[in-house]
Order: C-alpha cells, then sequence, then structure tokens
C-alpha cells in the first residue's frame, strides 16, 4: 500500500506557543484506516487542523494534494436550522441519485432518512447524512474528527463498517480522531490506532 501521509518527528504547539505535542511520528497509507486517540485536550484536533494547513515541512509530507483530501469536522450544535432535507444536504455533494446514495453510503442512509428535515433529525442521522457525503465526493484521504459523536453502538458499528468498505473499494486512507471509549470498537474492527498520550509534552 502506499503512502499518503509521513509523519516524522513533528511537533506542535497551542497557539500561545506551549509545548502540545513532542516528536510525533506515524504514517496513513492507502487502504488503511487510522485512529488517533486520547483523552479531551491532549491535542487531537490540534494535530488534524496542523495535518490540513498543509505546510509542506521535512517533518509532514502528503503525497496526496489538497483537493484529494476531505475533511469533516467535529459536530458541536446540534440545534442550528437549516430549511433542507437531508436529502437535499446530500444533494449538494452531487447530482441526487438514490441508487448511488444506496450504494456508496454502504447501509448509512435509507430512503426514510432522506425525508426528514434537517431539523428534526437526530444527531446520528445528522452525522451519517455527513459523513455519506464525503463517501460520494470519493476522495483519496478522509479527515474526520470525532464521526462516532451523537451515534448509538448500533450506528458507530455501521460507520466503521461502512468506512472499511470505502477505504478498500476506493483504495483511500482514513484518519480520524476518536475518544479512548471506542478502543474495542476500534480492535474489534482490527483498526490500528495511535495514543497521542505517549507524545504529549509533560
Amino acid at each position: 500500500m502506499s503512502v499518503v501521509l509521513e509523519v516524522a518527528d513533528l511537533t506542535i504547539n497551542t497557539p500561545g506557543g506551549s509545548p502540545l505535542l513532542s516528536h510525533l511520528s506515524f504514517s496513513l497509507r492507502s487502504g488503511q484506516i487510522l485512529a488517533i486517540t486520547g483523552p479531551n485536550g491532549i491535542g487531537k484536533t490540534t494535530l488534524l487542523q496542523a495535518l490540513l494547513l498543509d505546510t509542506h515541512s521535512s517533518h509532514m509530507i502528503w503525497n496526496t494534494p489538497p483537493h484529494e483530501r476531505a475533511y469533516l469536522p467535529q459536530l458541536h450544535n446540534q440545534y442550528f436550522h437549516i430549511n433542507l432535507t437531508l436529502k437535499d444536504v446530500l444533494s449538494f455533494a452531487d447530482s441526487f441519485n438514490f441508487q448511488r446514495i444506496e450504494e456508496e453510503s454502504f447501509g448509512l442512509i435509507s430512503r426514510t432518512m432522506l425525508e426528514r428535515a434537517w431539523n428534526t433529525a437526530s444527531g446520528g442521522e445528522r452525522q451519517k447524512t455527513l459523513i455519506t457525503r464525503l463517501l460520494l465526493k470519493r476522495s483519496k484521504v478522509l479527515i474526520l474528527d470525532e464521526p462516532m459523536n451523537h451515534l448509538d453502538k448500533s450506528s458507530q458499528k455501521k460507520v466503521i463498517e461502512a468506512l472499511h468498505r470505502f477505504a478498500a473499494q476506493e483504495r483511500c486512507a482514513v484518519l480520524m480522531v476518536t475518544h479512548e471509549q471506542h478502543a474495542n470498537l476500534l480492535a474489534n474492527h482490527k483498526i490500528e490506532s495511535i495514543d497521542l498520550e505517549q507524545w504529549a509534552s509533560k
């Protein structure tokens, strides 16, 4: 499998200049799902933001151009209102074709879900819709910040299974941040993970 991202001896500071992570090293390969774990406040989201800046430093080398990477930020606010259905949200990714959505969401989206209004859909339904939008784009790298948020255990399993199938089918790499509480889920699906605690600046 080809390497799409190489991180070597990377140090990340807080906005105030204090060390946050030191000497971090890992690689991300096509067809791989890699989970970034660690306690709250350790720098998981900050790491993703640094990777998204695409600085081309000697410590961080991307082998894919920015337009081939797709990013899903955390869904913090479940209560913002937009006058759209979940179908409308998916239509922004591509001209609407339910058969394609059904095939390429790998079980995340059902026909009955599509007619639900964003304003009344559950947090889990919104999250699965946003993940499906990224799958439809067929990017070479998916960067997901807390994709398990707002999902029950059954939906978490479905998301992991969908990402596995997508990564294998499209030879896509997936880098995702997740909570330590999902360690068993990751292990059961043989997903590699790195714990940022070992690189946390003391």
